[in-house]
């Protein structure tokens, strides 16, 4: 079979939820380069002529000017956001065909692209995460968002060939991707969780801040996963010292411990006579102290060249072991 390659962009629609604009920003494009990749982010344009049910249009006048009648603003409920997708080579029929048309590729290209396909919808949507990120930021809304992970996407994306602006590719019925598998709820953890809820039991807080930062990690905003992850160990940390004192210590020095930093309080957790060997073993200590140190910087400098993926993902998988190990001992304490 003859090939030809073609240079390529990934086009992916996304729905939004809270995100009202201007009538002179519609059909706005945002241009900007991420994770070494040109990204383009669209807005949709008002058709007052609409041909597309209200459930799924990509935008719509949300109230009009009195005088005149004319949108005052619009709800955007869909954004198209382009990536650059380097050079594919397609079959050569397939680079000419007007339309997609998947009896022109062999098994064998039929999978690859789809893997290709994949790739680059998680590159999108982790384009369209930062990007929201921003524009939360800049508005200072903290409600603009996907509307829901599960149905973010509004199809599976297309492949475009640049040369003739016509798609070539789009994955077969539906995307092909390994997940992790869901996590599967049995009688005894939903028997638990019910306990909670009748006891009217909130979790811990910490545990509010480890899935914020496993979250943030997952989406891209590594810094706040290093904020997240930090406020987390420290919370735990704090608690475990406080409960190991309630019993002993005066007032004074549990007020006192409430004041040192965590730097010196984690350079004296191998003495604290609570945390036994086993356990001492099984804790990372010099990823939390690694982890405080990167806080710090963060917190005084605003960044820090260290952070990357694979550091913040260990720190987050250190925070969770330091939890998951440090709560049987609160859990006795509080009970005894």
């Amino acid at each position: 079979m003859c090939m030809k390659t073609v240079p390529a962009v990934y086009r992916e629609r996304f729905r939004v939820c809270h995100l009202g604009i201007d009538p002179g920003i519609q059909g706005a494009v945002h241009q900007f380069t991420f994770e070494g990749r040109a990204v383009a982010l669209r807005l949709p344009a008002f058709d007052p002529m609409p041909t597309e049910f209200a459930e799924t249009a990509e935008i719509e006048a949300d109230s009009f000017w009195l005088e005149t009648n004319q949108p005052e603003r619009f709800i955007v409920k869909m954004v198209t956001v382009e990536l650059s997708a380097g050079d594919v080579p397609i079959p050569t029929t397939a680079a000419a065909y007007p339309a997609i048309n998947m009896s022109l590729y062999e098994d064998a290209d039929r999978k690859r692209l789809d893997t290709l396909s994949d790739s680059h919808y998680f590159a999108a949507r982790r384009a369209i995460d930062y990007w929201l990120r921003v524009v939360r930021w800049k508005t200072l809304s903290s409600d603009i968002d996907l509307l829901a992970a599960e149905t973010a996407h509004v199809s599976d994306g297309i492949l475009v060939n640049l040369e003739t602006g016509r798609p070539f590719w789009t994955p077969r019925i539906t995307r092909s991707v390994e997940v992790e598998p869901v996590h599967v709820v049995d009688r005894l953890q939903w028997d638990a969780i019910q306990a909670e809820l009748a006891a009217g039991r909130t979790p811990p807080v910490w545990y509010d801040f480890l899935f914020s930062a496993e979250g943030r990690l997952t989406s891209g905003d590594l810094n706040a996963a290093i904020l997240d992850a930090a406020i987390a160990c420290e919370a735990v940390i704090r608690a475990l010292v406080s409960r190991h004192l309630s019993d002993t210590a005066p007032e004074w020095m549990r007020v006192m411990l409430t004041k040192i930093n965590m730097s010196e309080l984690l350079n004296e957790w191998p003495h604290l006579g609570f945390w036994d060997a086993t356990r001492q073993a099984e804790l990372d200590l010099a990823a939390i102290q690694n982890l405080t140190r990167i806080r710090n910087v963060l917190m005084h400098r605003g960044a820090d060249d260290r952070i990357r993926p694979g550091l913040c993902r260990d720190l987050c998988a250190a925070t969770r072991r330091l939890i998951l190990r440090g709560e049987p001992i609160l859990e006795t304490r509080s009970s005894s």
